[in-house]
Formats: C-alpha cells, sequence, structure tokens
C-alpha cells in the first residue's frame, strides 16, 4: 500500500516540454489552471512521454559509464492523459503513479498555464509485527503440548462400534414408549375401562340432523324442505324486484344519453322543467370545463353567467350541437371531441387535439 509522504508540484508553460526525473516516487492526483487565464476560451491538452524501449545493442560489453552519459529518449507519440476549458473543466483529477529514477515528460497545448499536483509516495511494503507468523512458535506449541506423542488415527474394535451402535438404538427405542391411559373410577368405586365424554354436543347435533332429514311441516300445511324457510322465498322475490328497478333504470339513463351528428355525448343528469333550448335564442349557462386528466382549464360557477346566443358561431360546435333540445333548467354533462371543439389549435391550456368535457 501507498503512503504519502509530502506534495509534489510542477508548473507546465506553453511552448515546450518540461522533463521530471523523480528522486522518489511520486503519485499525480490534479492538473488544474493557473490564477491567471491568457485564452479564456481555448482548450488546453495535457501529453505524457514516456521514455522509448531501447533496442538490442551490438556491442553487449559497453561500460555502464558510457550508458549513462546517454540522453534519454522517449517515444514519439504522446499521450493523452487529460483535456481543461476555461469556464467547464478547469481541473482534472488523475491517480497515476510514476517510479524513482524514471524521467518523463509533459506537455500541454493551448496558451495558459497547468499547475500540477500529487504526492511523494512511499511504495515499500510493510513489516510484520514481531513473533506473527512464527514458525518456530508452532513447533514449540506441539513440543509443549507434547502432540507428537498422539496418533492421527484412532484404533477401535468394529465390534465396539457395534455395541455403541445397539445401545444407541436401545435408548431410542426406550424413550418412545405408548402411552396408556389408566381406567377411570366411578362414584360406585367400579372401574369403567371406557373414556368419559367431554360433552354431549356432539350427540344433540347426531339426533338434530336425523330429525332435519324429515320434512317439516308448516302451520299451513305445506311441505318445506331440509333448512328451507319462508324467508328465502320472500328475499328472491325483493332481489328478483330490485334487479328489474334497476334495469328499468338503467333504460332511463341510456334514453336520457344521446349523441350528435359531430360525435358529442350529451349525458342529462336533471331534466329542467322549462322550454326547450332552440336555435337563435339567447343562453345563460353555468360550467367547469374539464380535459380528460381531470385538469380545469376554464369555469363559470358564481357572478355573471357566461351568455350566447345558440347557434350563431358565438361558441364552441359542440356547445351549439349539445345544447340544441335542452330544456332551460337541466344540468347535462357534454363530452366533445376535437373536431367539435378547438381540433389541432392549441388553446391557452388546451393542448392541440384535445377532447372536451362540460
Amino acid at each position: 500500500m501507498a503512503v504519502s509522504i509530502a506534495i509534489w508540484s510542477q508548473v507546465l508553460t506553453p511552448g515546450g516540454r518540461v522533463r521530471v526525473i523523480p528522486g522518489s516516487d511520486f503519485r499525480l492526483t490534479t492538473a488544474t489552471f493557473g490564477e491567471d487565464l491568457v485564452d479564456e476560451k481555448g482548450r488546453t491538452t495535457i501529453k505524457l512521454y514516456r521514455l522509448a524501449i531501447p533496442e538490442d545493442e551490438e556491442d553487449e560489453d559497453e561500460d555502464e559509464d558510457d550508458e549513462d552519459e546517454k540522453e534519454p529518449t522517449f517515444e514519439k507519440d504522446p499521450i493523452v492523459i487529460g483535456h481543461l476549458v476555461p469556464g467547464k473543466i478547469e481541473s482534472q483529477l488523475f491517480d497515476l503513479i510514476f517510479t524513482e529514477d524514471e524521467p518523463v515528460e509533459f506537455e500541454i497545448t493551448g496558451k495558459n498555464k497547468v499547475h500540477l499536483v500529487g504526492n511523494y509516495i512511499d511504495q515499500s511494503p510493510l513489516p510484520f509485527p514481531d513473533g506473527e507468523y512464527d514458525s518456530e512458535g508452532d513447533e514449540d506449541d506441539e513440543d509443549a503440548y507434547g502432540l507428537e506423542e498422539v496418533s492421527s488415527d484412532v484404533a477401535m474394535d468394529p465390534n465396539d462400534l457395534l455395541m455403541e451402535d445397539s445401545d444407541s438404538d436401545e435408548s431410542v427405542h426406550a424413550k418412545i414408549e405408548e402411552v396408556k391411559e389408566k381406567p377411570v373410577e366411578t362414584k360406585a368405586g367400579k372401574k369403567d375401562k371406557k373414556r368419559p365424554r367431554e360433552s354431549t354436543e356432539g350427540d344433540a347435533e347426531a339426533e338434530g340432523s336425523k330429525k332435519d332429514k324429515k320434512k317439516k311441516k308448516l302451520e299451513s300445511g305445506a311441505a318445506v324442505p331440509v333448512n328451507g324457510t319462508p324467508e328465502k322465498k320472500e328475499e328472491k322475490k325483493e332481489s328478483k324486484k330490485e334487479e328489474k328497478k334497476e334495469k328499468d333504470g338503467n333504460k332511463e339513463k341510456k334514453k336520457n344519453v344521446r349523441t350528435t351528428k359531430s360525435g358529442v355525448t350529451v349525458d342529462v343528469r336533471t331534466e329542467g322543467k322549462g322550454p326547450a333550448a332552440k336555435n337563435g335564442q339567447k343562453l345563460s349557462m353555468r360550467y367547469i370545463g374539464k380535459l380528460q386528466n381531470g385538469n380545469v382549464f376554464d369555469k363559470n360557477v358564481k357572478g355573471a353567467p357566461f351568455t350566447f346566443t345558440l347557434g350563431k358561431g358565438e361558441v364552441i360546435k359542440g356547445w351549439d350541437e349539445g345544447l340544441v333540445g335542452l330544456n332551460v333548467g337541466s344540468e347535462a354533462i357534454l363530452t366533445i371531441p376535437p373536431s367539435a371543439a378547438y381540433g389541432k389549435k392549441k388553446m391557452d391550456d388546451i393542448p392541440a387535439n384535445s377532447t372536451l368535457t362540460f
């Protein structure tokens, strides 16, 4: 595990490479712009050049002193490790480790300075605590307990094993015994071998079931099947009456719902007592306009009612068609398709191709 020791930093300026010869292992963690920006729009690219892998030399006996004097050779193609853009990406994080005495070169493109920041690190392995993983200590423990005299295998006679198994079976069978009930003594002191009854409810129910199997007769003389009561017949009659009422109600509802030529559905909930509305008459309306998702886009529930002339195009087509024939004072629900409303046009809070409900 690498341990941080001290801060490492390097400033890169445009127009050339910067060679770094590490005196110790270090980790590059951050690249950021300087305090002042020369170019506030241009992008800066950070490049890294590594040492080139040397080719096999013909003379293998060359002195090491001559090798040290040679200029290090770096790869021709750099590695792009990051980009910085003023106002967008002015700092970038890294986790790059460089080892001691292996030179590298950095280069930037652009007009702005770049600061590289990191840490000198120590990558040497940590020593084990004293006494830990001591093989000699294990041997001493074996000697202290005299384990060398104990055999790894335990020898037993097969007959002894069978005897132990038989004993264990007998012990198990001895535990599983049938519990015999003691005879109950009666008041006279005699022993009754029969088990006493806990209650007489079962007998009473059995006798009742036998009697129920026979047909009962009402006071009027009519025969009734088992568990039959005259109340059930009355309940059936009442349920039939209720079904008829529901059917009649559904028929009446259907009569109060109509559809115009343009597809406008008119559902009359309360029939007014006034005259039927005709084209050319002025009508005063209270209404609540809703979209299919339930959002209310317009309403008139108080103050002066909305007044218009029916059939003159002063309102949407769905109103001119749906309100004709309604009695004054009626309450109804108009469901108007887009073709009879605003069609493909968007009107304020009403999206295009909307079905409206009033």
